[in-house]
C-alpha cells in the first residue's frame, strides 16, 4: 500500500473500512512511518467503531521504550 509513496503528506482514507488488522496497524506505524519521518500521516473518515483501537496502537506505537539502565 505504501511501497510507492513519495509525497510529504499521506491521507489514510478508512471509507467504507469495517476492520483493521493488527498487521497493517504493525507495518504502517512500527515499520514504514519510522522509515520515513518526513512524511505526514492524516488520518480521515476513520469510522467510531475502530477509533478506540487505532488511536490505541498509534499511541502505543510512539511513546518511547523505556531503557534499563545499570547502576554501576
Amino acid at each position: 500500500l505504501m511501497l510507492d509513496v513519495k509525497a510529504g503528506h499521506v491521507t489514510l482514507d478508512f471509507t467504507g473500512v469495517t476492520e483493521l488488522g493488527d498487521e497493517f496497524l504493525d507495518e504502517l506505524f512500527l515499520v514504514w512511518a519510522p522509515a520515513h519521518p518526513r512524511v505526514t500521516l492524516q488520518v480521515a473518515h476513520l469510522p467510531s467503531k475502530l477509533a478506540p483501537r487505532f488511536f490505541a496502537f498509534c499511541k502505543r506505537a510512539v511513546q518511547p521504550v523505556a531503557r534499563k539502565t545499570v547502576a554501576g
